[in-house]
């Protein structure tokens, strides 16, 4: 009867340290896939911005795209990044408008006027693309080394 016990107790012992492992495991690997969603809205937002501050192009398919690349990020975000993708769509757009006006006018002060604005919006973008690493770095970051992965996720 008192081997029963042991065995018993044993089989309990061990299955509580199965339990706790799954729950670890579990944890880290929402953290992982965390990361992941967020990292997929970072590539996003930094591909766009590339598009308009490098390639100067700014169209509506690239717009639309953006939107399907971000569309998760104020679930997985905290108000400050979702304000900044927010902020840059905000940008594009206007940016967008100002570059279709400025075609359909022809050379003269008005034309100079818009374009003035034009280039002070593309600056503005250029200095979110210059922020956007400090900006989503620490949602990114893994902060400490834990038995060879890397953990602790905002």
């Amino acid at each position: 009867m008192c081997v029963l016990t042991l065995i018993t107790a044993f089989t309990a012992v061990i299955v509580a340290i199965v339990a706790i492992q799954q729950f670890l495991l579990a944890k880290e690997k929402f953290k992982l896939d965390l990361f992941e969603k967020r990292h997929a809205v970072f590539k996003g937002v930094e591909l766009f911005l590339y598009e308009i501050v490098i390639n100067r192009k700014v169209t509506i398919e690239n717009i639309q795209k953006y939107n399907l690349d971000t569309q998760t990020a104020r679930f997985i975000f905290d108000e400050d990044v979702s304000k900044f993708i927010e902020d840059v769509r905000s940008k594009a757009r206007d940016l967008k408008r100002l570059k279709e006006n400025m075609e359909e006018l022809p050379q003269g002060e008005e034309r100079h006027k818009i374009f003035k604005q034009f280039e002070a919006l593309q600056m503005e973008l250029y200095d979110m693309d210059q922020t956007l690493v400090l900006k989503f770095s620490p949602y990114l970051k893994f902060r400490r080394w834990k038995h060879g992965l890397i953990w602790e996720l905002r």
